[in-house]
């Protein structure tokens, strides 16, 4: 996939997040640092909602995938970085933040907030990915 195609999907799929969460919650996301921590939230509720309901395969992928492309399109404005589309494991390609020589992979980030206890919050691993940019 080509780097301006892989930028457009994203920046879509970061609008369909935003459409998402203010039918899901009310929140309007505006791209600003603040509203990571409001993911935050959602992923919680989501998470909750998944415990009880079991999301599809389908709709976790879909989930984490909006909510991810989101959370990279704040990065980027925000921070650095462009989209990168990983096809080094043809099995299990992935599309993460690229920086460097260090790639943040948001969506996956999502999937574990949502589907399992995860290490650390998407807003913490947001911070740690500016700290570790400008190291």
């Amino acid at each position: 996939m080509e780097q301006k195609q892989i930028t457009e999907l994203m920046q879509a799929a970061s609008i369909d997040a935003i459409k998402f969460v203010s039918d899901f919650a009310g929140i309007e996301l505006d791209f600003s640092l603040a509203s990571i921590a409001q993911l935050d939230q959602i992923l919680a509720q989501l998470k909750l909602q998944h415990q009880q309901k079991h999301y599809t395969a389908a709709e976790l992928f879909t989930l984490s995938s909006i909510l991810g492309a989101y959370t990279g399109e704040v990065f980027i404005r925000h921070r650095a970085g462009h989209w990168h589309y990983d096809e080094s494991n043809a099995a299990e390609p992935y599309t993460a933040v690229k920086v460097n020589d260090k790639d943040f992979p948001f969506a996956s980030i999502c999937y574990h907030q949502i589907v399992s206890r995860p290490e650390m919050t998407l807003s913490t691993y947001f911070d740690k990915a500016s700290e570790g940019i400008r190291q």
